[in-house]
C-alpha cells in the first residue's frame, strides 16, 4: 500500500463543476456534462486534488464534500534569479509596449485590446502592442487588426505603432518580453484563476 503510486489530480478551471454552463462551454451543453462527469469521476479517484485558488477549494469541500485531501498550491511565474538576469532592451522604443499574454480566445477579448491600442495610435501615441499566444480567435483578430489599418507584424522587434503578433512564446523569450514591456493588459470577460496575471 505504501509503495502504491499516488494519484494526484489538479485542478485549473471551475467552468465544468458550477450549476449550469458558462464561459467557454455557455453553447455547449452536451461537452459541458460530459466534461462535469469526467471531472467528478477524476476528483472521486485522486487521492489528492490541488487547486489554484483557495476560493475554489472552498467551493469543492462545501459542494462535493470529497474524502480527500484538496491543496491549494498558488501558482509560481518561475524562478526570480531568472528573471533578474535577462538585462532590458536597449532599444528605448520597448518602454512603449502593452502586453497581450494568453490564450487567443472569445472570452479574452482580444477585439478590446486591438480596438484600445486603434485608439491610441489615433490619438498620435506612439506605442507599439505584443499579442502573445494562440488559439482558435487568432484569424478574427488579424482581420480585425487589418480592418483597422493598423501596422502588422508577425516578429518580436520594436516598432512603433505596429500590432506584433508573435504567437506562443515559452522561456527566455517570455521573460524578455515581460520585462521589456510597459504594461500587459487583459480585459477578459471573466477569469477563473488567472494564471497570466500570477
Amino acid at each position: 500500500e505504501e509503495k502504491r503510486p499516488k494519484f494526484v489530480y489538479s485542478i485549473h478551471n471551475s467552468l465544468t463543476l458550477v450549476d449550469k454552463p458558462s464561459g467557454v462551454f455557455a453553447t455547449k451543453t452536451k461537452e459541458w456534462n460530459v466534461q462535469k462527469k469526467a471531472e467528478l469521476e477524476v476528483i472521486s479517484k485522486a487521492d489528492k486534488v490541488i487547486c489554484t485558488s483557495q476560493s475554489f477549494k472552498d467551493f469543492i469541500l462545501k459542494r462535493y464534500k470529497p474524502n480527500k485531501d484538496i491543496i491549494y498550491i498558488p501558482n509560481s511565474v518561475g524562478p526570480y534569479d531568472f528573471f533578474k538576469r535577462i538585462k532590458k532592451d536597449d532599444n528605448p522604443q520597448w518602454s512603449k509596449t502593452i502586453l497581450f499574454l494568453g490564450r487567443l480566445s472569445q472570452e479574452k477579448r482580444i477585439d478590446r485590446v486591438v480596438e484600445i491600442f486603434d485608439w491610441l495610435i489615433k490619438s498620435s501615441y506612439n506605442y507599439s502592442l505584443v499579442i502573445a499566444g494562440d488559439g482558435e480567435e487568432r484569424d478574427k483578430i488579424i482581420n480585425l487588426i487589418k480592418k483597422k489599418g493598423l501596422r502588422f507584424s508577425k516578429k518580436l522587434q520594436p516598432l512603433p505603432a505596429t500590432v506584433h503578433m508573435v504567437g506562443m512564446i515559452t522561456g527566455r523569450k517570455k521573460w524578455k518580453v515581460l520585462k521589456s514591456s510597459r504594461l500587459m493588459i487583459c480585459l477578459s470577460d471573466y477569469e477563473v484563476s488567472p494564471l497570466v496575471g500570477y
